[in-house]
């Protein structure tokens, strides 16, 4: 991307209140810009992010102006906190793809109700197309599962609830 254009971007996302830019070159000669907005206390601003240009080559106009936010914000209502004291959170300790079986044909790793040892597989991150096991850090029922299978998820994103005196 030219200077140009990524100066462009950011004096958009300057005037506009966005908050975070992310690009992305798929098989060398696609590109993707996203444009995302964070949502304010008062319920302003775009709730998911916006794609701002599909490009076919680096070298691609992107827009010089802003798309409109959508007329309507879809946003689901916020569950009540539920509690949480007491329960062991389970941490992914890596970014990749949540799977909770061994395979898509074979029994889940752990329910909720399930009781677990230390040291128990309670799911698989695929990182980089390698099958990381995930363990148990302490001996308890499963209160929660928080992702769902086959979702993404971050680093020190949590995965599981554990009541360890359950």
């Amino acid at each position: 991307m030219r200077e140009a254009k990524l100066r462009r971007l950011v004096k958009i996302m300057e005037e506009t209140g966005l908050e975070s830019l992310e690009s992305r070159e798929i098989l060398f000669f696609f590109r993707t810009i996203k444009i995302s907005r964070k949502i304010g206390a008062n319920g302003q601003g775009n709730p998911s992010a916006v794609v701002i240009g599909a490009e076919p080559s680096a070298s691609a106009a992107v827009p010089a102006a802003p798309l409109p936010p959508p007329a309507v914000a879809l946003t689901p209502p916020e569950p009540a906190p539920k509690d949480t004291s007491g329960l062991v959170a389970v941490a992914s300790p890596m970014v990749g793809t949540f799977y909770r079986a061994p395979s898509p044909d074979a029994a889940l790793f752990v329910e909720v109700g399930a009781r677990v040892a230390t040291g128990d597989t309670v799911c698989i991150i695929e990182a980089m197309k390698l099958m990381n096991e995930i363990e148990a850090e302490v001996a308890g029922v499963i209160k929660e599962i928080l992702v769902k299978n086959g979702e993404p998820v971050e680093y020190g994103q949590t995965l599981f609830l554990i009541d360890p005196h359950g």
